[in-house]
């Protein structure tokens, strides 16, 4: 009935809880047509471009991708995709410069180019990213008293409620 569209699919409850480390979507992605050119500075500036931006659709997600593929469409409309991917489900492509580096290399790697007229970069197999740890959160606190104390600024001690000058240090 269900494959006829006349009932509706069960399914166990375990089913349809979703994993804590699982992301709900498969990929992030960024593609862009453009004149058929081949020159390649221009295509290696786009391709890092868009690279860039999936690394910051990752960040905003909070997700990591274990896959990156690289698009290219010629101007005959042939289109041919690359991918590379880690080998341990462990290491992922998580921050920015991994991702265009991994871009990159794909496209410079492509031979008999020609003209081409899209491109596109691909994150996949994503997987949640790392919680933030305690010890990025007091790196980030020191950061905050720094510039705290570069601007002259005044504190007051919430335990206290005395002032305080810098660096003292706000804790989370």
């Amino acid at each position: 009935a269900a494959s006829m569209g006349v009932g509706t699919e069960t399914r166990p409850e375990r089913a349809r809880r979703p994993d804590p480390g699982e992301v709900k979507r498969k990929s992030l992605s960024q593609e862009r047509t453009f004149a058929p050119t081949a020159d390649r500075r221009v295509l290696e500036r786009v391709v890092a471009e868009l690279a860039e931006r999936v690394a910051g659709s990752l960040a905003e997600e909070r997700a990591r991708a274990r896959a990156v593929t690289l698009k290219i469409k010629r101007a005959t409309f042939e289109v041919t995709q690359r991918q590379t991917s880690r080998s341990d489900r462990a290491e992922t492509f998580s921050d920015e410069g991994a991702i265009v580096e991994a871009a990159l290399s794909l496209f410079r790697g492509e031979k008999n180019l020609g003209s081409v007229r899209l491109l596109g970069v691909k994150a996949s197999q994503l997987a949640a990213a790392e919680p933030e740890t305690e010890r990025a959160r007091a790196k980030q606190t020191r950061v905050d008293a720094a510039l705290d104390a570069a601007a002259g600024r005044i504190l007051r001690d919430p335990e206290t409620e005395t002032e305080a000058s810098a660096p003292y240090v706000r804790t989370y």
